[in-house]
């Protein structure tokens, strides 16, 4: 554990957006240190060396590849208790915290969006919360019409013998939704962004 090891506004924000898609936390030490993983897809390589380079100061080596995925990982660290005991229960299953509209900012929703969005054929934004119970969904469905005043509800759909619940975005919402997170989304993931082809 390296005390010296801060986390930067910025990074604060990064962690809770992924941590809200494809990220994810684990502890060797019950819960006193932590080190997060990211794993993505070897098409998006683009997307993962962003998101590492952008939490670099927290890493030792650079991401690695394998036949399918390319991923990094960061140390373990003391810094992100904090963040593994808002996302993960005495069970150990991630889980939304109930605090995230305070955390739910732009840049967040932008890389959550990059990690588990897309555009349905008419132009509406969907975010797959596949992983989290309906309670989840819904608390996340509150953070964003509280905080950005967005549209939304919740869409069930049947993934492999499971119900599970994604968050659709308005249509009449999609200008306001991109302005958000625009300034966020890197080249490689812009063709998720609603309005472009």
């Amino acid at each position: 554990m390296n005390p010296k090891i801060k986390i930067t506004a910025e990074q604060k924000e990064i962690l809770f957006g992924t941590l809200l898609g494809d990220g994810w936390l684990e502890s060797s030490t019950g819960g006193q240190t932590y080190r997060f993983v990211f794993k993505q897809k070897r098409e998006q390589r683009s997307y993962v060396t962003h998101v590492w380079s952008a939490l670099e100061s927290l890493c030792s080596s650079a991401p690695i590849t394998n036949q399918e995925d390319f991923q990094f990982q960061t140390l373990t660290l003391g810094v992100l208790r904090f963040y593994g005991h808002q996302f993960y229960g005495h069970n150990r299953k991630k889980k939304v915290p109930r605090l995230i509209h305070r955390w739910l900012t732009p840049r967040a929703l932008a890389y959550w969006y990059m990690d588990d969005g897309y555009k349905d054929k008419k132009n509406a934004c969907l975010l797959c919360t596949d992983s989290f119970e309906k309670k989840d969904v819904e608390k996340l469905c509150n953070a964003l019409q509280r905080n950005f005043e967005l549209t939304c509800w919740l869409r069930k759909k049947q993934v492999s013998q499971k119900i599970v619940w994604r968050i659709y975005i308005s249509t009449d919402n999609v200008v306001k939704f991109r302005a958000l997170i625009d300034p966020y989304v890197i080249e490689s993931m812009r063709y998720k962004l609603p309005g472009c082809s």
